[in-house]
């Protein structure tokens, strides 16, 4: 009799313990990725739930994520922003871009992306699609912003850059640029893989299936 009582006690307990876990810990991965109907069977689907799970990305609809979508400028730097931990813009002055509004979903990280000179030119279209390369080069520039913050006293970096694998026949038009650059540094790095297995395409507009692959694989770099 008391061994079923004390039996009894430890079920309930095990109960309450289970209920206290499923209302105070509501997001898991699994949840994550049956909510978006269009991820189930995608290529990117442990890329894309990383990505959510980290508040880096959020879907396009409540069922939705859209992984083919183009990615524009204004989605790329925002989720550059949110992996980088949302800091506070309230001190940083107003980016020089009249189109940039404070009510824009991208204000801030606008103002971010400017600030630390991820995103350097005088004009700004948050509506642009971003090609492979382009996004290379933004998050090249945003590798150095990262080392800085990590190391702030620490020396400047000097990068050696290996060249592509002989395997990619169409890169020699692009020569030694800073998307050039870039995009061989994340090659040699593995955070960004041929889009088949002789070709870069550094020109092909990216999805956002394809830029929660790279941030991901960037964050297992550093």
């Amino acid at each position: 009799m008391v061994i079923r009582r004390i039996f009894h006690l430890f079920t309930i307990a095990i109960l309450i313990i289970s209920f206290c876990l499923t209302s105070f810990f509501p997001v898991y991965a699994s949840e994550a990725f049956i909510k978006f109907d269009d991820t189930k069977t995608h290529w990117a689907k442990n890329n894309i739930i990383w990505a959510y799970q980290h508040n880096i990305v959020a879907g396009t609809s409540s069922t939705s994520f859209s992984p083919d979508m183009p990615v524009t400028m204004a989605m790329f730097l925002t989720m550059l922003y949110n992996y980088d931990g949302r800091q506070s813009m309230d001190s940083i002055l107003d980016t020089p871009y009249i189109n940039v509004n404070k009510t824009d979903y991208y204000y801030n990280a606008v103002k971010f992306a400017h600030h630390n000179s991820l995103i350097t030119s005088s004009v700004f279209d948050p509506n642009q699609k971003l090609s492979r390369g382009e996004v290379a080069e933004i998050l090249f520039r945003y590798f150095y912003y990262d080392y800085r913050k990590s190391f702030p006293d620490g020396p400047l970096i000097s990068i050696d850059i290996p060249p592509y694998p002989q395997k990619y026949i169409d890169v020699e038009p692009y020569g030694n640029t800073q998307i050039d650059r870039a995009m061989r540094f994340f090659v040699s790095e593995g955070v960004i893989v041929g889009k088949s297995q002789n070709t870069i395409n550094l020109d092909d507009i990216i999805t956002r299936a394809e830029v929660v692959t790279i941030i991901k694989n960037y964050d297992d770099l550093v």
